[in-house]
């Protein structure tokens, strides 16, 4: 039976999680552009959507960080 490496399937993550956040920023980016005061929904949402995002990705980072200390 065929295991994927460790590294390799959190790297895929990092990679995927990291391209998702630069979606969401660029979103985030458009709306901070257009609207009018910092209190907009949308705004605000897409914000903590990129927030959240971020954080997973400094998660994936220190699992990648721990699969590499291992090897």
């Amino acid at each position: 039976m065929y295991t994927k490496d460790p590294f390799f399937a959190v790297k895929e993550e990092v990679e995927q999680n990291f391209a998702n956040a630069t979606t969401i920023f660029q979103s985030w980016s458009r709306i901070y552009n257009t609207v009018a005061s910092r209190n907009n929904e949308e705004l605000q949402r897409t914000e903590e959507e990129l927030t959240g995002m971020l954080q997973n990705v400094g998660m994936d980072l220190d699992d990648l960080e721990e699969t590499i200390n291992i090897l």
